[in-house]
């Protein structure tokens, strides 16, 4: 298991253009849509882009996340 956070605007796109996709079986980024954009962007822009792009992609909308631990730390049902 990788850990990857984000420093500046556009670091997810480095990332994706300079990652060795043989060492990973799936990319999954806890963010809203930018962040997977930006991932996507970057592994189109690399000449091997064909081999990286078969590396899955996942994506967990933070706002779930954050529902999901309200919902317990509050103890209540959110709907």
């Amino acid at each position: 298991l990788t850990l990857k956070g984000t420093t500046h605007r556009g670091h997810a796109t480095e990332i994706g253009e300079t990652f060795n996709y043989a060492n990973y079986s799936v990319i999954a980024c806890l963010s809203g849509d930018g962040l997977l954009h930006e991932v996507i962007n970057g592994m189109l822009g690399r000449k091997d882009w064909k081999e990286a792009c078969k590396v899955p992609i996942a994506i967990v909308f933070f706002i779930f996340i954050f529902i999901f631990i309200y919902s317990i730390y509050f103890q209540t049902i959110i709907y």
